[in-house]
């Protein structure tokens, strides 16, 4: 039988994987939509980036963090309408 306090104990450090979970996923995200943006941006690499390119990045990382944002939104319904017919058909 486990005590209250390592339940929580328990129940902390889930959370605090998930958390670590999701950071490693975004900085992924964020790597590979970078390079992903540089490639099409940057066609002869210089020691700077000029307006014109840094332009092209921004509004790709824009176009890539919203469309992420977009499924993300999209999935977390979904998952939403699975978990409440889930109960519901549990109910019944």
């Amino acid at each position: 039988q486990e005590s209250a306090d390592e339940t929580a104990t328990r129940e902390e450090l889930k959370r605090r994987f998930g958390q670590a979970k999701t950071l490693i996923s975004v900085q992924h995200m964020l790597s590979k939509v970078s390079a992903q943006c540089f490639r099409k941006c940057v066609t002869q690499p210089q020691a700077s980036l000029d307006g014109s390119e840094r332009a092209c990045i921004a509004l790709c990382m824009d176009r890539y963090v919203d469309s992420f944002n977009l499924v993300a939104r999209a999935y977390g319904r979904r998952m939403q309408r699975e978990l409440k017919k889930g109960i519901d058909d549990a109910d019944d």
